[in-house]
């Protein structure tokens, strides 16, 4: 609670603003996530941002980098294109592994008969990625269902055969948004 009663005023500050038709705090919604890293030996990714105050826990333990936001943070001052360090980071920037984070996809194994032989499949449903309004750059979640061959365990770090094909049938059109949101393979065109 000491870290999200602050965002939750933040959040509500912000939205006071956008009633208004007030500009936003850009450095607050530009730390929200950044994927960070090192190079070299023992190299590792992560997500830092204040979106860490949402997962208090990461794989059933209290997440260290779980911090009330502060326009100060190393990770807020390092701005939206930083993330990319040598052989070490300074701590304030860094943030729990990527594959740590849960999926978003919950998956069910059902074993289909058809025909007198059975077929081995998966029911996925959850965040498959974003959409972005062409016209106010609102970013919103594109919440989707889907029935793969269940063809074993898979890598969180490998990615799902069903998002690559709708990834290569729909590539990101138009110019980049100046807010860092990149319109997603879902975007409507």
């Amino acid at each position: 609670m000491r870290a999200l009663l602050p965002l939750l005023e933040k959040l509500q500050a912000e939205h006071a603003v956008g009633v208004q038709h007030g500009t936003g705090d850009e450095p607050f919604w530009n730390s929200m996530c950044k994927r960070g890293g090192t190079s070299g030996s023992g190299a590792r990714t992560w997500f830092n941002g204040w979106i860490n105050i949402v997962y208090p826990y990461i794989q059933n333990e209290p997440n260290r980098y779980m911090q009330p936001y502060s326009p100060t943070a190393e990770y807020v001052k390092e701005g939206r294109n930083g993330g990319r360090y040598g052989m070490g980071a300074p701590a304030g920037v860094q943030g729990p592994d990527c594959a740590d984070f849960p999926p978003g996809i919950a998956a069910a194994p059902v074993t289909w008969s058809y025909y007198g032989e059975e077929h081995k499949l998966l029911f996925k449903a959850g965040f498959v990625g974003a959409t972005q309004c062409p016209v106010s750059g609102t970013v919103r979640p594109a919440i989707a269902w889907y029935i793969p061959h269940d063809s074993g365990p898979q890598s969180v770090m490998e990615q799902d055969p069903f998002m690559a094909a709708i990834a290569q049938r729909r590539k990101p059109t138009g110019p980049l948004p100046k807010t860092g949101f990149v319109r997603s393979a879902f975007s409507p065109r």
